[in-house]
Protein backbone atom coordinates (compact mmCIF):
# COMPACT_ATOMS: atom_id res chain seq x y z
CA UNK A 1 0.00 0.00 0.00
CA UNK A 2 1.58 3.15 -0.73
CA UNK A 3 1.58 5.67 2.10
CA UNK A 4 -1.24 8.81 1.07
CA UNK A 5 1.02 11.10 3.13
CA UNK A 6 4.67 10.57 2.75
CA UNK A 7 5.61 13.59 0.61
CA UNK A 8 3.22 16.16 2.64
CA UNK A 9 4.44 18.32 5.70
CA UNK A 10 2.27 19.74 7.77
CA UNK A 11 2.83 22.78 10.02
CA UNK A 12 0.27 23.18 12.84
CA UNK A 13 -0.63 26.87 14.06
CA UNK A 14 -2.38 26.99 17.28
CA UNK A 15 -2.76 24.11 19.71
CA UNK A 16 -6.63 23.59 20.79
CA UNK A 17 -7.62 25.18 24.19
CA UNK A 18 -5.57 23.65 27.23
CA UNK A 19 -7.72 21.16 29.42
CA UNK A 20 -6.08 19.84 31.95
CA UNK A 21 -6.18 16.22 33.41
CA UNK A 22 -5.75 14.85 37.04
CA UNK A 23 -6.87 11.25 36.80
CA UNK A 24 -4.98 7.87 36.29
CA UNK A 25 -5.56 7.19 32.30
CA UNK A 26 -8.51 4.99 32.28
CA UNK A 27 -6.64 2.04 30.18
CA UNK A 28 -3.65 1.98 32.64
CA UNK A 29 -4.52 -1.60 34.11
CA UNK A 30 -4.48 -3.01 30.76
CA UNK A 31 -1.88 -1.52 29.62
CA UNK A 32 0.32 -2.56 32.73
CA UNK A 33 -0.78 -6.00 32.28
CA UNK A 34 -0.31 -5.77 28.32
CA UNK A 35 3.59 -4.34 29.25
CA UNK A 36 4.21 -7.42 31.73
CA UNK A 37 3.00 -9.74 29.09
CA UNK A 38 5.02 -8.97 26.27
CA UNK A 39 7.96 -6.58 27.77
CA UNK A 40 8.49 -7.40 31.45
CA UNK A 41 7.73 -5.63 34.79
CA UNK A 42 7.88 -2.29 34.84
CA UNK A 43 10.53 -1.39 37.88
CA UNK A 44 9.73 2.45 37.77
CA UNK A 45 6.86 4.24 36.61
CA UNK A 46 7.20 8.03 36.07
CA UNK A 47 4.48 9.65 37.02
CA UNK A 48 2.28 12.96 36.31
CA UNK A 49 0.36 14.87 38.63
CA UNK A 50 -1.58 17.14 36.61
CA UNK A 51 -1.35 16.72 32.80
CA UNK A 52 -2.71 18.99 29.99
CA UNK A 53 -5.18 16.93 27.47
CA UNK A 54 -4.49 13.29 28.50
CA UNK A 55 -2.65 11.70 31.51
CA UNK A 56 0.90 10.60 30.89
CA UNK A 57 2.68 8.04 32.81
CA UNK A 58 6.12 6.54 31.99
CA UNK A 59 6.65 2.78 32.74
CA UNK A 60 10.24 1.65 32.42
CA UNK A 61 11.32 -1.58 32.46
CA UNK A 62 15.14 -2.74 33.41
CA UNK A 63 17.03 -4.46 31.05
CA UNK A 64 17.66 -8.36 31.56
CA UNK A 65 19.39 -10.92 29.82
CA UNK A 66 17.91 -11.32 27.10
CA UNK A 67 16.74 -7.87 26.69
CA UNK A 68 20.02 -5.49 26.74
CA UNK A 69 18.55 -2.19 27.24
CA UNK A 70 15.53 -0.29 29.34
CA UNK A 71 11.97 0.10 27.77
CA UNK A 72 10.28 3.36 28.27
CA UNK A 73 6.63 2.71 26.93
CA UNK A 74 3.55 5.31 27.97
CA UNK A 75 0.17 5.13 28.79
CA UNK A 76 -2.57 7.63 28.58
CA UNK A 77 -2.62 8.51 24.55
CA UNK A 78 -4.91 5.97 24.39
CA UNK A 79 -7.58 7.30 26.76
CA UNK A 80 -8.83 9.45 23.81
CA UNK A 81 -8.91 8.45 20.11
CA UNK A 82 -6.44 10.56 17.69
CA UNK A 83 -8.06 12.39 15.01
CA UNK A 84 -6.63 10.28 11.94
CA UNK A 85 -7.48 10.91 8.20
CA UNK A 86 -10.77 9.82 6.26
CA UNK A 87 -8.25 7.53 3.79
CA UNK A 88 -7.82 5.60 7.67
CA UNK A 89 -10.57 5.67 9.89
CA UNK A 90 -11.85 2.73 11.55
CA UNK A 91 -8.56 0.87 11.00
CA UNK A 92 -7.75 1.09 14.86
CA UNK A 93 -5.14 3.52 13.90
CA UNK A 94 -6.95 6.41 15.99
CA UNK A 95 -5.53 4.50 19.50
CA UNK A 96 -1.87 4.18 20.06
CA UNK A 97 1.07 4.50 22.71
CA UNK A 98 5.01 5.25 22.37
CA UNK A 99 7.77 3.17 23.47
CA UNK A 100 11.37 3.16 23.28
CA UNK A 101 14.54 1.74 24.05
CA UNK A 102 17.68 3.47 26.04
CA UNK A 103 20.83 1.57 26.26
CA UNK A 104 21.53 -0.63 29.22
CA UNK A 105 24.76 1.93 30.41
CA UNK A 106 22.03 4.49 30.39
CA UNK A 107 21.37 6.54 33.53
CA UNK A 108 17.81 5.76 34.58
CA UNK A 109 18.22 5.62 38.34
CA UNK A 110 18.63 9.72 37.52
CA UNK A 111 14.40 9.80 36.74
CA UNK A 112 13.01 10.54 40.76
CA UNK A 113 11.94 13.92 38.89
CA UNK A 114 11.78 14.84 35.53
CA UNK A 115 12.06 18.39 34.13
CA UNK A 116 12.95 20.96 31.76
CA UNK A 117 15.27 21.99 34.16
CA UNK A 118 17.21 18.79 33.82
CA UNK A 119 16.58 18.19 30.05
CA UNK A 120 20.47 17.20 29.49
CA UNK A 121 19.84 13.96 30.98
CA UNK A 122 15.68 13.69 30.62
CA UNK A 123 15.32 14.40 27.52
CA UNK A 124 14.16 10.47 26.45
CA UNK A 125 11.32 11.18 28.79
CA UNK A 126 10.26 14.80 28.30
CA UNK A 127 10.10 13.80 24.51
CA UNK A 128 8.07 10.99 24.67
CA UNK A 129 5.69 12.86 27.09
CA UNK A 130 5.48 15.85 24.67
CA UNK A 131 5.03 13.27 21.38
CA UNK A 132 2.43 11.81 23.89
CA UNK A 133 0.60 15.28 24.11
CA UNK A 134 0.55 16.45 20.49
CA UNK A 135 -2.23 14.60 18.93
CA UNK A 136 -4.53 15.22 22.13
CA UNK A 137 -3.24 19.16 21.47
CA UNK A 138 -3.67 19.83 18.02
CA UNK A 139 -6.37 17.36 17.33
CA UNK A 140 -4.17 15.03 14.72
CA UNK A 141 -2.55 11.76 14.93
CA UNK A 142 0.97 10.38 15.17
CA UNK A 143 1.90 6.79 13.10
CA UNK A 144 4.56 4.97 11.25
CA UNK A 145 6.47 7.30 9.39
CA UNK A 146 5.62 10.59 10.62
CA UNK A 147 8.76 13.15 11.98
CA UNK A 148 8.35 15.69 14.26
CA UNK A 149 10.52 18.87 14.03
CA UNK A 150 12.23 20.29 17.24
CA UNK A 151 10.95 23.84 16.49
CA UNK A 152 10.22 25.95 13.89
CA UNK A 153 12.31 26.89 12.28
CA UNK A 154 14.21 23.62 12.76
CA UNK A 155 16.58 24.43 15.77
CA UNK A 156 19.97 22.21 14.87
CA UNK A 157 22.22 20.93 17.14
CA UNK A 158 24.84 18.98 17.51
CA UNK A 159 25.91 17.19 20.64
CA UNK A 160 28.21 13.84 21.16
CA UNK A 161 26.62 11.81 23.78
CA UNK A 162 29.14 9.03 25.63
CA UNK A 163 26.17 7.54 27.64
CA UNK A 164 29.01 5.61 30.10
CA UNK A 165 29.88 8.82 31.22
CA UNK A 166 26.13 8.79 32.77
CA UNK A 167 23.82 10.27 30.30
Amino acid sequence: MKWPFQSRIVRYQEPSPREFVTADSISLEAIVEHIKKYVGDPATVLHEIVSEYVHIDVHVVAPRPDRDFYTLITSGISDKPMATPKQVEGRGFEFAELMLCLPSTWNVASYSIVSDESSEKDWPVLWLKQLARFPHQYKTWLWWGHSMPNGDPLFLWHRTLNCADGC
